[in-house]
């Protein structure tokens, strides 16, 4: 009679154990989402981001209030897991337990964490990008097809935990800088820092010091402004305040170490 009530605790106890994981978090509207539901949807939230994916991050949900374990390496990666938790259904109170690790990232570390990065992005996936580590310091080699993306990958680039200071030698390649081959393979000549370009489209957008081209053949590129710059407009000299959103323009281009300056930018009024 006693080993009957034994097994009939240990099979109770059994049940209630995932039935506590089930408890039900009232969304309104006749809606509920399980404290599982709540804590899978997290960990789907911390896999989509490379940089979360890799820390080991424990959560813990009970009643639609969420705690989180685990050590990160900034206060800015702390401040993104909060963000992530928040925007699950379901999450009434968030406990952050998580913990500043002082151990920076070997070099090796940070080269991979870079390369998954890169890998990650639907963008630079298929470009050749080699990033080195030196010190607290990676440098970025390789082409990319737009100005764009090479401002993009040294963004993504910084953002990668243990990395301070990234040197972008990444050289646009574009339409303009690959020919055919009789075989119908592509070589692409390599650009030096003094190359002069023109580019001929419409303002995509100005801000500030730099204005934004969409180009006819190579999408949006960014480029620079100086006091050195020339505008005009109709073939009369302007201020560069009147570059303004959709104005049909030419601009010839030269790129100075890191940045591309506009030298001329030839604007029309009508298209």
């Amino acid at each position: 009679m006693n080993r009957t009530r034994k097994i009939s605790a240990c099979i109770a106890l059994s049940v209630l154990i995932p039935l506590s994981s089930l408890r039900a978090v009232e969304l309104g509207e006749g809606r509920s989402v399980t404290d599982q539901r709540i804590e899978l949807d997290i960990q789907d939230q911390l896999r989509a981001d490379y940089r979360l994916r890799e820390m080991g991050i424990k959560v813990r949900v009970r009643a639609g209030e969420v705690t989180l374990y685990g050590n990160v390496p900034s206060f800015a990666v702390k401040s993104e897991l909060e963000k992530a938790v928040w925007q699950v259904a379901g999450v009434r109170d968030l406990r952050n337990r998580l913990q500043l690790s002082r151990v920076a990232p070997g070099n090796e570390q940070r080269a991979v964490g870079v390369k998954r990065a890169f890998e990650s992005d639907l963008e630079l996936r298929k470009l050749r990008i080699e990033p080195t580590i030196r010190g607290d310091r990676i440098t970025l080699r390789g082409y990319v097809p737009s100005w764009v993306l090479r401002r993009h990958a040294e963004e993504l680039a910084q953002r990668v935990p243990g990395v301070q200071r990234v040197r972008n030698e990444l050289r646009v390649q574009t339409n303009r800088d690959r020919r055919f081959t009789s075989s119908g393979i592509i070589e692409s000549r390599r650009l030096s820092s003094e190359d002069d370009s023109a580019l001929r489209g419409y303002i995509h957008r100005k801000a500030g010091p730099m204005v934004v081209v969409a180009d006819v053949d190579e999408g949006l590129i960014e480029a620079r402004l100086d006091s050195a710059t020339l505008v005009t407009l109709d073939g009369e000299r302007v201020s560069h305040n009147i570059l303004a959103t959709g104005l049909r323009v030419q601009v010839e281009t030269r790129q100075l170490r890191d940045d591309l300056f506009a030298t001329r930018i030839a604007a029309y009024s009508s298209n």
